[in-house]
């Protein structure tokens, strides 16, 4: 239990990180310059954390 709490946390820190790095940058730039690629990405990266979070809570 105590390792899957500190495994929580620390994916918890990343996305943190994570949303405050992406706040900084703008997303029109990144559809205008058609990195819709980057964007792709992204929405995998946080479904997939999201995922994680469900199945490590449902463990």
């Amino acid at each position: 239990m105590k390792c899957f709490a500190l495994v929580t946390l620390q994916l918890l820190c990343v996305f943190l990180i994570k949303m405050i790095v992406d706040h900084y940058r703008p997303w029109h730039e990144i559809l205008d310059y058609g990195q819709l690629a980057y964007a792709t990405q992204e929405i995998f990266f946080y479904a997939s954390g999201v995922g994680t979070l469900i199945c490590i809570a449902a463990a």
